[in-house]
């Protein structure tokens, strides 16, 4: 079976995947250190925000099963990238209903298990949209791909640190 054409519908599809997978980078590697400084955290314990990231680096681990656990049937890696992504929205707004003085107190454990779910969940929605982009985009817009992806996830990550830090302002935590 050959892959669809290429339609611009589809980078616009790509590009919006790849900036929700840079929203929660955004929020962990920016406005994390950021609003734990302003809650009085001690630099160690800011240093420990890094390692929710973590599954990025080992999602090799699982991303072949997420490349086979339903494959051949239809919208295998759809269905990966929406459950992925409403999760990631879930951890997001469980997030919230903590004040955030507990979560960067003696709830500090907990917000670090949080922020580790949003990243196994980005994470895995990242291989979930690789896999499509590599099976939708042929050879010679790879590339094109490529670039977008880099650009939407950066973007992504830009308006996740920033914007989290002006609305946290303008409206508080759990606003």
């Amino acid at each position: 079976m050959s892959a669809p054409r290429a339609t611009p519908a589809l980078f616009v599809t790509l590009g919006m995947l790849y900036f929700a997978q840079g929203l929660p980078a955004g929020l962990l590697g920016k406005s994390m250190p950021a609003l734990a400084r302003d809650a009085g955290l001690s630099p160690e314990w800011i240093g420990l925000l890094a390692l929710p990231a973590l599954p990025w680096a080992l999602k090799f681990l699982w991303a072949p099963w997420v490349d086979r656990w339903g494959s051949g049937k239809p919208n295998h890696r759809k269905r990966w990238i929406l459950a992925c992504v409403f999760a990631v929205m879930l951890v997001l707004a469980v997030t919230a209903l903590f004040p955030r003085e507990w979560l960067f107190g003696s709830g500090f454990a907990l917000l670090v298990v949080l922020l580790f779910l949003l990243n196994l969940f980005s994470a895995t929605q990242d291989i979930a949209t690789d896999g499509l982009a590599t099976r939708l985009l042929t050879p010679d817009l790879r590339g094109l791909g490529n670039s977008i992806q880099v650009n939407g996830y950066k973007i992504g990550m830009i308006l996740g640190s920033g914007a989290l830090l002006i609305m946290v302002g303008h409206w508080g935590w759990q606003g």
